[in-house]
């Protein structure tokens, strides 16, 4: 099974991912635990590269391919893949710098699905950790922030996330407990796995 966890940094994605693979190893499944980019230089760009969508957007598809390999291989070896973001990321982040080339929202989302042919790979399920960037920027108050965490910037990235057509997507609150999040990813992937 492919799983992945989306959300603007501080929704609690990399926590309840983490809390995921230790739930599923208890119960006997060998997990893998990935993240994107996997490139590290594209964790934080500079901000002229970071507000430039079609560079971003390539760089990030290059990092993907190369792990969507890596995430096959597990999978045929019978292994649970959990990965923090994925390709729905790129479509909240880049598209709202690309949308003023393209015109609207759905002819920006349209280019980047058909630009990402090349990734055959779709999680079995999305969790979409959702939560204002009021609350999220609070929470990662002490972290150094990167280009993209401005608020105006980032409920536009929320916007994507939440409008965005996409198989197999749950929509958690997380601004509710952390335990309330929780038992909301193990019951949705208890009865996937059944």
């Amino acid at each position: 099974m492919f799983i992945a966890f989306e959300g603007i940094d501080g929704s609690g994605k990399s926590t309840i991912s983490s809390l995921l693979r230790k739930y599923l190893e208890d119960r006997g499944w060998n997990v893998v635990l990935t993240h994107e980019p996997q490139d590290q230089s594209l964790r934080h760009p500079s901000h002229e590269d970071a507000m430039n969508g079609f560079l971003m957007f390539y760089k990030f598809m290059a990092d993907r391919v190369s792990h969507m390999s890596s995430m096959e291989k597990s999978l045929g070896d019978g292994k649970v893949v959990i990965s923090d973001r994925y390709l729905l990321s790129t479509l909240a982040y880049q598209g709202p710098l690309m949308e003023s080339f393209f015109g609207d929202y759905q002819r920006t989302v349209q280019w980047m699905m058909d630009a990402s042919r090349p990734v055959k790979l779709m999680p079995d399920v999305t969790f979409l950790m959702d939560a204002s960037p009021a609350v999220t920027l609070g929470r990662i108050r002490e972290k150094k922030k990167d280009a993209f965490e401005k608020e105006e910037y980032l409920t536009r990235v929320r916007e994507y996330y939440l409008r965005c057509k996409w198989p197999n997507k749950v929509v958690i609150e997380a601004t509710r407990n952390l335990e309330e999040c929780f038992a909301v990813v193990t019951g949705t992937i208890d009865a996937l796995m059944a």
